[in-house]
């Protein structure tokens, strides 16, 4: 077992950072947006253009760059969060034609950022910590998510869309403050990208993950707008469904961060069966209570599918390679959240939104099928330690 005081220092810079970086980053996300429509005058072409170039650069330097970074990958770590930083200023500052040169490279600086905050929980010494510190770090993402939007619901109610990036640049601060005490675990090594994207830990992680990642990219895209035209409801309320959709998460990371499991094919089971039978539901659900009870039970497996895909690629790939199966993975995470909104979108012009989630269940069930019949039985699913 990891030395308490060792383990207590990786918990806590990773909480730290965590916290910190992916709150700049949802900040970034969610404002950027209509920071370019209504103070840089974008059409919403531009702006659906410009988020996009956000996601391509993150998704390069996930998959181009982190794989082989190797020693370098510290390095490489602090230098984006030091740019991340920066590049609130620069928001603050720029133009409609200097923003599109600073998205792209922030979303650069991001695609460096985040495979590696999950690389550096192998840092741990023991299988046992390892999971908990991915464990932690998942909590640490629900958590952002929830503080996040407050703080900048509260900072909206006196200051625009380009001044919020000024007091977010204290929160990127952090973040960049705590990149350089963040340990990694020692590579003696580099490997192939064929042998990372082959291994059984990237496949198997990818799978179990697809089974929430791809309703979870609709999800919080269509959620609000599927609740106002649904329901009829204010644009505040509607956005309250994300509350207990969130908070369920939070609270099931932290249990998986407090109790690490032994067996994850228990808990995947029945997360993707939930998955599954809200996905069902949501065409037949006709109050907004009701509906508020769907959300929350969607937060059950946003909380724990996710977390343990991070622990499968643990279990299953020699630390050397981490990294790359890290940076793949998240690859993949990002041509989910850039291809099924676009779908989704496209299909619910015919269909409606509500039998378009209903859709959702074919390639939900498609994957809990393969991922059950190829590693149903496999000994990364049951402890390690």
């Amino acid at each position: 077992m990891q030395g308490k005081a060792t383990l207590a220092y990786l918990a806590l810079t990773l909480s730290l950072i965590t916290i910190s970086a992916r709150a700049t980053n949802n900040m970034l996300l969610t404002t950027l947006p209509p920071f370019a429509r209504y103070v840089l005058r974008l059409s919403n072409i531009d702006v659906g253009l410009l988020m996009a170039t956000v996601f391509v650069s993150t998704f390069v330097a996930t998959t181009l760059l982190n794989p082989i970074l190797g020693r370098w990958t510290r390095t490489a770590f602090v230098t984006s969060n030091m740019f991340i930083f920066l590049s609130m200023f620069l928001f603050y500052l720029s133009s409609s034609l200097t923003v599109w040169i600073i998205s792209a490279l922030t979303g650069f600086a991001s695609g460096l950022v985040f495979p590696n905050m999950i690389t550096a929980a192998s840092a741990a010494k023991d299988a046992r910590s390892v999971e908990q510190l991915l464990a932690i770090y998942t909590t640490g993402l629900s958590a952002s998510l929830v503080a996040g939007p407050l703080f900048e619901t509260w900072l909206l109610g006196f200051i625009g869309y380009r001044e919020v990036f000024l007091p977010f640049s204290a929160v990127a601060f952090v973040a960049a403050l705590t990149s350089f005490y963040v340990r990694f675990p020692q590579i003696s090594g580099r490997h192939r990208r064929s042998l990372a994207l082959l291994s059984k830990g990237f496949l198997a992680s990818v799978l179990s993950n697809a089974t929430y990642a791809v309703p979870f990219a609709a999800i919080t895209t269509f959620l609000v707008i599927y609740a106002s035209e649904r329901f009829g409801v204010s644009k505040e309320l509607a956005y309250f469904a994300f509350i207990p959709f969130f908070s369920v998460s939070f609270a099931t990371r932290l249990l998986i961060a407090l109790f690490p499991r032994r067996s994850l094919l228990p808990a995947f089971i029945s997360s993707a069966s939930i998955t599954i039978a809200a996905l069902l539901a949501f065409d037949f659900v006709n109050t907004y209570p009701l509906f508020l009870l769907l959300s929350a039970a969607l937060g059950y497996p946003h909380g724990s599918i996710y977390p343990m895909s991070t622990i499968i690629i643990a279990r299953s790939t020699p630390v050397e390679m981490r990294g790359a199966v890290n940076s793949y993975f998240s690859a993949t995470g990002n041509l989910i959240f850039i291809t099924v909104p676009v779908i989704v979108g496209y299909i619910s012009h015919y269909i409606g939104l509500g039998t378009s989630f209903l859709m959702l269940c074919l390639p939900v069930i498609a994957t809990f099928s393969v991922f059950l019949i190829k590693y149903g039985r496999d000994s990364m699913l049951l402890s390690v330690w």
